[in-house]
């Protein structure tokens, strides 16, 4: 990955622990079911086939398996929630790799980054 000078811009990553995400992955698939995400994928499989490559998304091919009758609905719920964890791991070790990026944990990390990087450009006050 081509290292970016960082000299007229900021890249502020959020920083969030592991338990936090998982939970929210949890939350967005109970929401996304709720929502009718089983009777979405009925239908796109049923207008598209199953093989269409709109249906390659974790959520889609494991709740596929539950209505071709492969797998129960809690193991296609627990199947798209695994592989979208997954999916979250790889894109945070993605990210990582990426040293111009400042990690930061909550509001007031992030208030003090852009501070101490506009003051390096503050004419003003100079």
């Amino acid at each position: 990955q081509p290292k970016i000078k960082q000299e007229n811009h900021l890249i502020l990553g959020l920083d969030i622990d592991k338990e936090t995400i998982d939970k929210r992955i949890e939350d967005r698939a109970d929401k996304m079911l709720s929502l009718g995400l089983v009777g979405e994928v009925e239908s796109l499989a049923r207008d598209y086939g199953v093989d269409a490559p709109g249906l390659l998304a974790p959520a889609y091919k494991s709740f596929i398996k539950y209505l071709e009758k492969k797998i129960s609905y809690s193991d296609a719920k627990e199947e798209f929630i695994k592989c979208d964890k997954r999916l979250a791991k790889r894109q945070k070790t993605w990210f990582k790799r990426n040293k111009d990026i400042i990690w930061i944990k909550n509001f007031t990390e992030a208030d003090t980054e852009v501070k101490n990087f506009i003051s390096k450009f503050d004419t003003m006050s100079k």
